[in-house]
This record gives structure tokens, sequence and C-alpha cells, in this order.
């Protein structure tokens, strides 16, 4: 199945609705649309020094089953601003030099961002 325009501006509007939620708003977040060549959906890459992230979804789907696109895009938005909210722990988590505290204090900030939510 292959995307077009308006389902990519869709998801970025998805995506932005999810980063303002998310209080993500601290990151510089870019969006692209290409053919991966993956079978993702969609991936999130970011660097923390900077806080920038880019958000891209894949222009090609290969699905063997009639999905819902529109429900899709919603998911795929729902994970990749999840992706971004963990980017800090995740990133903290495959250091060698793994520092407690910073690991600490990076957790915690996801906890405050989930206890507003709840």
């Amino acid at each position: 199945m292959k995307l077009n325009t308006k389902h990519f501006n869709l998801f970025k509007k998805l995506c932005q609705k999810n980063i303002n939620k998310l209080h993500l708003n601290h990151w510089k977040v870019y969006f692209d649309f290409k053919d991966t060549k993956e079978e993702h959906f969609g991936y999130c890459e970011w660097r923390l020094d900077g806080k920038s992230a880019k958000i891209v979804l894949n222009k090609v789907w290969d699905v063997d089953v009639p999905i819902k696109i529109k429900e899709q895009l919603k998911q795929t938005a729902n994970h990749e601003c999840l992706e971004l909210l963990l980017a800090p722990l995740t990133t903290y988590a495959r250091q060698r030099d793994y520092i407690k505290e910073v690991y600490d204090k990076e957790s915690h900030s996801v906890i405050r961002i989930l206890e507003k939510l709840i």
C-alpha cells in the first residue's frame, strides 16, 4: 500500500497533537515522508544534544490484510511520539558509562508527564 501527501499531513497533525499532550515541546521535531525499504510504518530518531528529532512516516506499507489507514496512522503517530518521550531514557540506558542519577532524573521526568495525563 502506498501512502500520499494527505496521509502524511494527517500523520504530522496527529504527531503534533501527541507532542503537545506529552509536553515534548522542548524538542525540535522534523518530519520526513519516504520509502524506507523497511517493514515498519515509521520510526523516530533523535539527538539529545540540541533536543532534535526526526519522525519518519514510511511511504510504502507492506500489509497483507486490509487495514483502516486513519487508525494505523494514529497508532503509528502515538508510537513514534512515545519513542520520543522515552528517548533520553533509551539513550542513557544504552550508554556504557551509565550514571544512575542521570537515568533517575530522566525517568522521573517521564513519570511527571504521565502523572499529568492520568
